[in-house]
């Protein structure tokens, strides 16, 4: 009897773990992707981490932004953090102390635009689209190690991105050249014939990535200058000289003395040359820089044709039209003085004008006497890179006559053969100096001199136009010629000119 119980306990025990068997069997083979993928989805976390923003890029579609990527790291909870085991990589919008920084400009924490492209085009950059990490967590929700999150960029709309009329390669070149060149100051290249922007460079820059350190910081690197109002000096006597050949085409040929000092009623008003030029006409007048010529013949002219060239070239006005941009400064009155006309005459008194307004005086002479509306942003694009809205505007008007403009260009192709700028004798570059007086002091005690110099290459085939600013540069001989023909030289490397 009890052997016969023993054998059927025996029995049922073997039919229980057969049965067993049978059931993992069928859970191990035949149910094993359906309740791994339970047990991985009861693991699996996503976290948010950061904001999608559209890109900026220059005019071939070269990137400014979100160049490569940077690393954050997921905490327990999916708390993102400066460092960790489990991390995930996303775009990096900025590179260290990376090109273009006024223009692009930067942003906020919580990715807003502050200045430059981004602030402008801000609307169109900004999305609700944010990029996603999954991830596998324990229990607990701490991130399992050794692994490598799948980040995905879920988007609730598009971002749109900006293409800009920049040049990455000339940006490039221009900003290693002031950085070796201009301590403070800015360096304005368009393009001669669409007055396209293709450069545009602010000294001191900063690095994007850092921002707060420059805020209290006096030496202004978050200040665009390329887009500040600065005493005009010398390269103003292009303005004076177009409103005099208009009216006067022979004037090229008026002789004039300078003895180094004008005497204009009970007042005298002194020339750069202590010793003066001694006789010499209206054309190496211009070419030397003569300021007694230039007192006398704004006189003849008068205050209010130079100021009407100036207004139409586009002097006391924004020209952009971005926030930070100065429109510079040109008094228009009924009645002048005398002492307001030999001012104006040469670009000093209250004459104010931005590196970006200069670089388009050049281009405008380069460009025969026509203006054109200056564009720093081409289009607004898909993320593919298709173009969905034209940003540029294409006006013109015309300043000066044709047989002006290329007088003007002849005497400013006569400053680089023999006058104030003739460092750039080896060269096909047509130009212009200037050095303004500022009437402040520097903090050694001496009167701070901006440096100028603008003008346009190659001289009979106008491709580039350009402006170099030195902030106390005390002359646009002194400071500005050289780093105007190293970017000159760089640029016919990259694109040859066309003769």
């Amino acid at each position: 009897m009890v052997l016969r119980r023993v054998k059927i306990l025996f029995v049922s025990v073997i039919l229980i773990l057969a049965m067993l068997c049978t059931k993992l069997l069928y859970i191990g083979i035949y149910k094993h992707g359906e309740y791994s993928s339970e047990v991985f989805n009861q693991q699996q976390r996503e976290t948010r981490l950061e904001k999608v923003r559209g890109q900026i890029t220059d005019k071939n579609g070269i990137t400014f932004t979100d160049r490569s990527q940077k690393t954050v790291y997921i905490g327990n909870g999916g708390k993102i953090s400066a460092k960790g085991t489990v991390g995930a990589n996303v775009p990096k919008r900025y590179e260290p102390n990376g090109i273009a920084a006024h223009a692009v400009g930067y942003i906020t924490d919580d990715s807003n635009g502050v200045s430059g492209a981004e602030k402008i085009y801000n609307s169109f950059l900004k999305s609700s689209g944010y990029y996603r990490a999954t991830y596998l967590a324990d229990g607990s929700g701490t991130p399992l190690a050794n692994q490598r999150p799948e980040v995905v960029l879920k988007k609730e709309d598009s971002p749109k991105s900006v293409r800009l009329t920049i040049d990455y390669h000339i940006q490039k070149i221009t900003e290693k050249i002031a950085d070796k060149k201009v301590e403070q100051g800015a360096i304005v290249v368009l393009d001669a014939k669409s007055f396209d922007v293709l450069a545009m460079v602010s000294r001191p820059g900063f690095d994007r990535n850092s921002v707060e350190a420059y805020l209290s910081s006096e030496k202004g690197e978050l200040l665009n200058r390329a887009l500040c109002g600065y005493n005009a000096g010398s390269v103003f006597k292009i303005i004076t000289s177009a409103a005099i050949l208009d009216k006067y085409p022979d004037y090229t040929s008026k002789k004039f003395h300078c003895s180094g000092m004008t005497k204009l009623g009970d007042k005298s008003f002194a020339c750069h040359e202590a010793l003066g030029h001694s006789d010499i006409d209206f054309f190496d007048g211009f070419s030397h820089s003569c300021n007694c010529v230039f007192y006398e013949s704004g006189i003849e002219i008068g205050a209010s044709d130079i100021f009407a060239v100036a207004k139409k070239i586009g002097l006391g006005e924004k020209i952009l039209f971005w926030n930070e941009e100065s429109e510079g400064n040109i008094t228009h009155k009924s009645e002048y003085s005398l002492f307001e006309t030999v001012n104006m005459s040469i670009g000093q008194g209250d004459v104010l004008i931005t590196p970006l307004q200069c670089a388009v005086v050049a281009a405008t002479v380069a460009n025969g006497g026509v203006r054109k509306s200056v564009n720093i942003a081409g289009a607004i694009t898909d993320e593919n890179g298709k173009e969905l809205q034209h940003l540029k505007q294409s006006q013109s008007i015309r300043v000066m006559k044709e047989s002006t403009a290329k007088t003007i260009g002849s005497m400013m192709r006569q400053c680089v053969i023999s006058g104030t700028a003739k460092k750039a004798l080896a060269t096909s570059i047509a130009g212009k100096t200037g050095s303004a007086e500022t009437g402040w002091l520097t903090s050694d005690g001496k009167t701070a001199v901006h440096g100028w110099f603008c003008g346009y290459f190659p001289f009979d085939n106008p491709q580039y136009a350009m402006a170099v600013f030195c902030e106390n540069g005390q002359s646009g001989a002194g400071s500005c010629v050289e780093p105007f023909i190293e970017i000159y030289e760089e640029i016919d490397k990259i694109y040859p000119f066309k003769q």
